[in-house]
């Protein structure tokens, strides 16, 4: 099968979709996989599980001039579209939300899936994840999940327990990727020197990476060190060659929300993942059970997770958190006091999770997505262990939400206006185009559950 996925997006999110190709290849079996992707990642893709990275110029293809970046009509974009008619692919799969990526996939064909397709069912498994935008606390779907929700099936995931313990040593050799591109993001560097300094007197043999323009930043770090000299500064030194093998040789990655992140987890590296600011991990953690996670509860910062273009009204508070001596003291536990992971059916998610009630709710609609879009039966125990946790607060909360779509009809009610505070995939469930899904039987299962979370 000759297969093209479109992805115009990142270093981080083209990593994640080489896990995506590795379950494209267990539903379709041994496939040419072809991917147009931006050129300037063009080494990465080389890691990745391809027949061809297909190098999209954005200054040659992209126009600016409006609002919305739409594709060029010029000779290099019309030769692109040509070249890309010609191969004659079996299957074409946009992974980008954005006008650019759907132009494109139309131009080449009018049958394909994903963002921006006709296709009814990867289309609503879309919108419904979009649906959480604004109420990201509620999301609980890694990328690499997402995008293999839009395939017809997306094959059986054999559900297995991630690392409980980093088991790290004297000599072993750790990497930090202080960097993540928006200062919200990104761990504050006296942290990390902090940190580099216990791990250094614990005879770790600590080393620093990072793009060209974090240089400053990186040699900031270092100066910061009581240890200064103890640690290797590889920053803005490294290809992308260079990187994948250092991590393949490291015996831990520290990082915020970064490339190198998802780059661990593609070279099963183990990580201790830092999310802060607009960062979720269940929205782009790296696709492997050897790592564990710290991220801020909503509690401690009731914005979290916040958007990307964002103005912080609590001065970064959620980076603030975070201690050198939390981080050391887990590190080097056997019952460390990070989250775990795990695979259930459905993908990445955590192995525990913390009894509050956004993290409750999260995981009440990760598990009516199962049924709904998974096709998997009611985990009756699970979902009333789950709703016996919720607070009276939020019960009341979700049965107003309940009344107002009761009173309203379901073809007309705009979701924006919905409550902030309720998850709009109550909503979701209201819909009648989303009840033929699967038929009215699951739909009026799904309900009937819903209804009684509020009881």
């Amino acid at each position: 099968m000759k297969i093209l996925i479109i992805q115009l997006a990142k270093f981080g999110d083209l990593i994640q979709t080489g896990f995506f190709i590795k379950r494209l290849e267990e539903f379709y079996g041994a496939s040419e996989v072809f991917l147009l992707g931006n050129e300037i990642f063009k080494d990465t893709a080389y890691f990745l599980p391809l027949k061809e990275f297909i190098d999209f110029n954005v200054a040659e293809a992209v126009d600016f001039r409006k609002s919305v970046v739409t594709l060029k009509s010029n000779n290099y974009a019309n030769n692109l579209i040509s070249r890309l008619k010609n191969e004659k692919f079996d299957l074409i799969i946009n992974l980008n939300s954005g006008l650019l990526s759907e132009q494109i996939a139309k131009k080449v064909s009018n049958d394909f899936i994903g963002f921006g397709s006709h296709d009814f069912a990867s289309l609503q498994w879309l919108y419904f994840i979009m649906s959480f935008v604004k109420s990201r606390q509620f999301a609980g779907w890694n990328l690499v999940d997402i995008f293999a929700g839009i395939l017809p099936e997306a094959g059986e995931i054999k559900p297995k327990e991630g690392i409980d313990n980093f088991n790290i040593k004297p000599g072993n050799k750790v990497i930090i990727h202080p960097g993540a591109g928006n200062i919200k993001r990104s761990i504050r560097p006296e942290l990390i020197a902090e940190i580099a300094d216990k791990l250094t007197e614990r005879d770790l043999n600590v080393i620093f990476t990072g793009t060209m323009p974090e240089m400053e930043q990186s040699k900031k770090i270092s100066d910061m060190m009581k240890n200064k000299g103890r640690a290797l500064n590889l920053t803005g030194k490294t290809s992308v060659s260079d990187l994948k093998n250092l991590l393949v040789e490291a015996d831990l990655l520290i990082s915020g929300d970064t490339g190198t992140m998802h780059m661990g987890a593609w070279t099963g590296t183990q990580t201790l993942s830092v999310f802060l600011g607009s960062a979720f991990p269940w929205e782009t953690l790296g696709y492997n059970l050897n790592q564990m996670t710290i991220f801020p509860e909503n509690s401690n910062c009731s914005l979290y997770p916040c958007r990307e273009d964002s103005v912080c009204r609590f001065n970064y508070k959620c980076r603030q958190i975070i201690s050198a001596d939390y981080v050391a003291e887990n590190l080097f536990s056997s019952s460390p006091d990070f989250t775990a992971l795990k695979k259930d059916e459905f993908g990445l998610t955590a192995k525990h999770i913390a009894e509050n009630d956004n993290n409750i709710l999260m995981n009440l609609f990760r598990e009516f997505s199962k049924i709904y879009f998974g096709k998997f039966d009611f985990n009756e125990e699970k979902i009333n262990y789950l709703k016996n946790l919720l607070s009276e607060k939020t019960k009341t909360e979700l049965k107003r939400e309940l009344k107002i779509i009761k009173f309203a009809d379901p073809e007309n009610v705009n979701p924006e206006k919905l409550a902030v505070s309720c998850p709009r995939f109550i909503f979701l469930f209201y819909l009648k185009k989303f009840s033929a899904v699967l038929g009215s039987p699951v739909y009026d299962k799904c309900i009937e559950y819903i209804s009684a979370i509020s009881d």
